[in-house]
């Protein structure tokens, strides 16, 4: 199992509105990064500033549309008077997929669309397939070998396959040993990460404990279910070297 769906979301702020220049990221969340198994549907909230004008905004996506789906909720807002703050919800779902990136450009605008636009800021997403998603929330998967602290690693959930089946004590990653926390024995956590709306199960596995080496790209991880089936899935990797 591979990773299926790595979205990184990056805004670049290339605009100002009514005089009034906009944050460094006029765009939240400015960078989101998702994994989502086969047939999951990712759903963002995105908050966008704008500045003291009264304007229509909007947006655009282009890129693999044949492949990947992007869309926002609503497809913009009329006669908006800022300062103030709007929102969209984003939806990210794979179409077709081939074995290869995935890539899409979100524009946001505001003006008079068809007669004056300016460019609010842009996002940047970019889709590859798997399972499992080594730190999630970061892309590519950086680990700094001479670290004494965790590798967070989240075992995704989906229609079919439920997360919160897996026994935590049971998982490794390129053979490190999940963190078992104090007195409570807790080994993981439940929390939807990549927001599918499907519950995945977050574990941290020890950083001096994995046998990987400069150079490699990949790291396996195993486990099995309170019911003793076992599992395994594997997410790339980039090995740092200790400063």
């Amino acid at each position: 199992m591979r990773k299926l769906i790595a979205v990184v979301l990056a805004v670049a702020l290339i605009a100002t509105i009514g005089g009034v220049a906009l944050a460094q990221s006029p765009i939240e969340p400015a960078e989101v990064n998702i994994v989502l198994p086969p047939g999951s549907i990712a759903t963002v909230e995105k908050k966008v500033e704008i500045g003291a004008e009264t304007t229509d905004v909007w947006w655009e996506s282009e890129g693999d549309t044949a492949n990947l789906d992007v869309a926002l909720d609503p497809a913009g807002y009329d006669d908006v008077t800022g300062p103030t703050t709007l929102s969209f919800t984003e939806t990210i779902e794979v179409v077709s997929w081939g074995g290869v990136p995935l890539y899409a450009t979100v524009t946001f605008y505001y003006g008079e669309q068809g007669v004056s636009e300016t460019v609010i800021g842009t996002q940047e997403i970019s889709v590859t397939e798997g399972y499992l998603d080594i730190k999630p929330g970061s892309y590519p998967n950086s680990i700094n070998l001479g670290s004494n602290g965790v590798v967070p690693v989240a075992i995704l959930g989906s229609a079919s396959f439920d997360a919160t089946t897996v026994d935590p004590l049971t998982v490794e990653l390129a053979g490190a040993s999940v963190r078992v926390k104090g007195k409570s024995g807790n080994a993981g956590s439940l929390e939807d990460v990549n927001d599918d709306g499907f519950t995945d199960l977050v574990v941290h596995v020890y950083t001096k404990q994995l046998d990987l080496q400069p150079g490699d790209t990949e790291a396996e991880l195993t486990g099995e279910t309170y019911s003793g089936l076992p599992f395994r899935g594997s997410d790339s990797v980039r090995i740092v070297q200790p400063k």
